[in-house]
């Protein structure tokens, strides 16, 4: 019972995460891949709007469907980028 206990208690020593663990983040590649893959979202939808409503004179449904998930998309991502 007591060798038991003496490795849980190395298991749990060992488990812990340390300063150099905890001050470690990959929170500026994850946001820089994030800002990378909206942007090249961003201007699809410009162009295909420009293309569909500007030259082809045929804005339909589906076109107003991706502007609305882009504005609701850009009022989520936001946030997460300013702050």
């Amino acid at each position: 019972m007591r060798v038991l206990s003496r490795s849980l208690v190395i298991m749990v020593k060992h488990s812990a995460t340390s300063v150099e663990d905890i001050a470690y983040s990959n929170a500026s590649n994850l946001m820089l891949q994030a800002v990378v893959v909206f942007g090249i979202a961003l201007a699809v939808t410009v162009l295909r709007c420009y293309v569909r409503f500007v030259m082809l004179k045929a804005f339909g449904k589906d076109d107003w469907t991706t502007l609305v998930s882009m504005v609701r998309n850009n009022s989520i991502v936001r946030p997460t980028i300013c702050c």
